[in-house]
């Protein structure tokens, strides 16, 4: 029994608790720790300033429910608390075990195993964290809530039939913090995420050198097959300068696996068409400082064709890609390679213009929302008259607290040398920008995503000094809009003004500035 004297001392602990979390003064906190570490009686207050402090200090918070578990060995709830506190932390590792501490004094309590898969999934490891749920359920199948947490987990990882499952089954449990309608909104959701889909789209562009494309294409995806998912893309286009135009068609199948939610695996190939008929070939290339045949020298843009014989040549094409997050999203790695036909002008069609290129990006947590990023892409263009290396290396510091993201960028563009082909080729451009994107998803389903940034760039020809600092902007937004639970209409649109874009389309760097506008309309369908 407590005498008088034990509650004269939690009283007085309780009131410098409430100091302490308000951050009271050094003194006050300095008694408090003095009256904690010499009072036996003290574990309560210690717990419930712990609680205080975490939104505050989380440092404190580990200290304190480290001190309470230790005046209290035997609750089950104190180690909870803990790894609860180290998982936000950042120390998954020492949260699980506070969590095996806690299920041995507790095996059948629902607060250990639920609490583990939240602290799994808060930490990001959603394979781990779909294990511990389906643990739990398999012993208690009746909890709606912890079936809906599983399924929203499931939906991480690209199980969409799974995750189909699993609301069902929150749905037939039913409980208190499982909402009805909540629910059958996600089930229409899952059902159309794993359903196949059929996406016509048109596509346009045009630039201040007068060139532009027109294209129409269709992409076709199978229904979710497990882990895998299978796409068929087809595509027709134009590209003219007024006076001409040149068309191209390609076609790919493609395959995509998650083996894990953090890792995605995607394999695509398929063929490319150019009309290599020859072009009215006044547009003179920028020619190259090194002598050589042709070197310097206006080239016919295109070759003549036989009689008999086709204008189209066929190319191989197709693109890799590897991604994959560490979980809690503290390093993410993006690996991908391509081979394409260049089709943004008639000449590039006419010429058989291919690049490949392979491309590496590293994203790393620094310290709570800021992150660095590097990235380097290397490639060759070429047709069968010539080969030219490109290469682009660059970086960015970006602040990601949430759903948007601002970022200091900076990168560097390379060609090994001039060329004779039609597409321009500078020694290096280098880029500056600071630039913002965010994504959002409304109640009704609409998305809406927007990157947006601004800087100074700067061109470096073969046979001039580099040039000084000029402004440059660019914009991205895409918005997807339901029409209804089959129907998506996608918008797309894209502009450009600076010295140079990424990808240089016309022979000749504009004198002053380059204006390019794109826009792509889609309408997806599921059935």
């Amino acid at each position: 029994m407590r005498t008088s004297t034990d509650v004269t001392r939690l009283a007085r602990l309780a009131t410098l608790g409430l100091a302490f979390a308000a951050l009271a003064p050094s003194a006050a906190r300095a008694q408090y720790v003095s009256s904690s570490a010499n009072d036996s009686l003290s574990s309560s207050a210690i717990f419930h300033l712990a609680q205080a402090r975490e939104s505050t200090d989380l440092n404190a918070a580990v200290a304190l429910y480290r001190r309470y578990v230790a005046l209290e060995p035997r609750d089950a709830w104190g180690y909870m608390a803990l790894g609860d506190a180290l998982g936000r932390s950042g120390d998954v590792s020492g949260a699980l075990a506070q969590y095996a501490k806690a299920e041995q004094l507790a095996p059948n309590e629902r607060d250990v195993h639920v609490g583990r898969a939240r602290l799994l999934a808060r930490a990001g490891r959603t394979d781990d964290a779909i294990a511990a749920y389906q643990r739990w359920l398999a012993r208690t199948p009746g909890d709606g809530e912890a079936w809906r947490e599983l399924a929203a987990q499931q939906r991480k990882a690209g199980q969409f039939d799974a995750e189909v499952a699993s609301l069902e089954r929150a749905r037939a449990a039913g409980g208190g913090a499982v909402k009805p309608a909540a629910v059958t909104r996600e089930l229409e959701r899952a059902h159309r995420a794993g359903q196949a889909t059929i996406e016509p789209r048109v596509s346009g562009s045009r630039d201040s050198d007068g060139l532009t494309t027109t294209g129409v294409g269709i992409t076709v995806t199978s229904p979710l097959l497990g882990r895998t998912r299978l796409s068929a893309f087809t595509s027709a286009g134009s590209a003219g300068d007024g006076a001409s135009a040149r068309a191209s068609q390609d076609v790919t199948l493609g395959i995509e696996y998650r083996p894990l939610a953090q890792l995605r695996l995607q394999l695509a190939g398929g063929v490319a068409r150019a009309d290599r008929s020859l072009v009215d070939s006044t547009v003179t290339p920028t020619p190259s400082p090194t002598p050589g045949p042709g070197r310097g020298q206006p080239v016919p843009i295109g070759r003549p064709t036989g009689s008999g014989t086709s204008s189209y040549e066929s190319f191989p094409i197709g693109n890799a890609r590897l991604a994959w997050r560490k979980p809690g999203d503290a390093i993410a790695v993006d690996v991908r390679a391509s081979r394409q036909l260049l089709d943004a002008s008639p000449y590039l069609v006419a010429q058989g213009v291919l690049r490949d290129e392979a491309s590496l990006s590293l994203d790393l947590r620094l310290l709570g929302a800021l992150r660095v990023r590097g990235f380097g892409k290397f490639g060759n263009v070429h047709n069968a008259d010539e080969s030219n290396g490109r290469q682009i290396l660059g970086g960015a510091l970006a602040w990601v607290p949430g759903a948007y993201e601002i970022s200091l960028h900076g990168q560097t563009m390379r060609y090994d040398t001039a060329t004779v082909l039609a597409y321009f080729s500078p020694r290096s451009v280098q880029t500056a920008e600071l630039g913002t994107y965010f994504e959002r998803e409304t109640d009704r389903g609409i998305t809406i995503a927007m990157d947006l940034g601004g800087g100074g760039q700067r061109v470096q020809e073969w046979s001039s000094p580099v040039s000084g600092w000029s402004p440059t902007f660019h914009g991205w937004t895409q918005v997807v809009v339901p029409l209804n639970a089959a129907l998506a209409l996608g918008t797309e649109i894209e502009a450009y003004d600076s010295r140079v874009g990424s990808d240089v389309r016309a022979p000749t760097v504009p004198a002053s500035r380059w204006r390019y506008a794109s826009a792509n309309v889609s309408l997806r369908v599921r059935f």
